[in-house]
């Protein structure tokens, strides 16, 4: 999950208990060295890298957008991916 006032994408580790989970913190992913990066939006792409949208405005808490052109997408990707392809994989993006 990305945290706006820590400027960071943490993880959390799900622990299963009865029919649900419990969430705990787990090791931080990525800790921003931009005190404006928000990070706000994080989605899985088709081969498994990380998309984080970052808003970067001066203003966190978002009660006046200060910059409405600095929003940016990043890519978070392994060196070397583990992902593995099988037949379909791509199937359902051709549309």
């Amino acid at each position: 999950m990305a945290n706006i006032h820590e400027h960071a994408v943490l993880s959390d580790v799900l622990e299963s208990k009865g029919s649900g989970f419990v969430a705990h913190h787990g090791d931080d992913f990525l800790l921003a060295n931009n005190a404006q990066w928000i990070g706000f939006s994080m989605e899985v792409g088709p081969s498994g890298d990380l998309y984080v949208l970052d808003w970067h405005d001066a203003d966190i808490c978002g009660k006046e957008v200060l910059n409405k052109e600095t929003g940016r997408i990043f890519r978070i990707s392994p060196t070397k991916s583990l992902a593995k392809d099988w037949d379909g994989r791509y199937t359902d993006l051709k549309n």
